[in-house]
């Protein structure tokens, strides 16, 4: 018996979040090395800088000639967005979460970020309803199975906010801080599922990231040496 199309796609969803985990997990443990040398904003924008031309790339591969013929058709066709104030938002909510979480990497352990971070599931199924409208509402059943998984992951990363650089409940802000902006950006990802191809949706992001980054840095401290 072939499978459904809901199920397959529920599926598929499921490994493309795993895959995304396990890769933001990664992503944190370099973010952590590299701290150690540069400020928030030079990571920022060093990982704007090569992540562009990969996903431009990726963009113009997965449209194809959707937007027509020439170098304008196509560039309309990979980066063309159709709710435009939706990606402005998760674009904003985005770089304040990116921020927010690449200072606490300064001062908080792997494991307590990672703790931190859990808490988004919860605070997107309170988000979800009020901004995509009540069809987005979880039952009692995903509430329980989020504070079960909360408490999995508090036994197995033992998170006790370990001191490693400054006071201790400085980082946790900071990463409680990303949490909410996280979900909130999270939630514009899901209302731009139903209009926009990801592909142009995160090269905005990356675009913006890098130009705000790159703007903070040039008329504020400076540009960090990499060691």
């Amino acid at each position: 018996m072939s499978s459904s199309p809901v199920a397959s796609r529920f599926s598929g969803g499921v490994v493309w979040m795993l895959a995304a985990s396990v890769l933001f997990v990664g992503m944190t443990a370099f973010v952590k090395l590299a701290r150690a040398d540069l400020s928030t904003l030079d990571v920022m924008l060093w990982r704007a800088a090569f992540a562009l031309p990969i996903t431009a790339t990726v963009a113009l591969i997965t449209t194809g000639r959707r937007g027509g013929d020439g170098v304008v058709g196509r560039f309309r066709g990979a980066f063309g967005v159709v709710d435009r104030r939706a990606v402005v938002v998760r674009c904003i909510f985005g770089f304040c979460a990116m921020f927010s979480y690449f200072t606490a990497a300064r001062g908080l352990s792997v494991a307590d970020l990672t703790f931190v971070m859990r808490l988004q599931p919860v605070l997107v199924g309170l988000l979800a309803p009020v901004v995509l409208g009540s069809a987005e509402r979880v039952g009692r059943g995903v509430w329980v199975a989020g504070a079960v998984g909360l408490l999995g992951c508090a036994v197995l990363l033992a998170p006790g906010l370990t001191l490693v650089d400054g006071a201790p409940q400085v980082w946790a802000l900071w990463a409680f801080a990303a949490t909410v902006f996280s979900a909130a950006a999270h939630t514009m990802l899901r209302r731009l599922g139903a209009s926009d191809r990801a592909g142009a949706v995160v090269f905005w992001f990356q675009a913006s990231c890098a130009a705000v980054a790159l703007l903070l840095l040039a008329f504020g401290p400076g540009f960090a040496a990499i060691s």
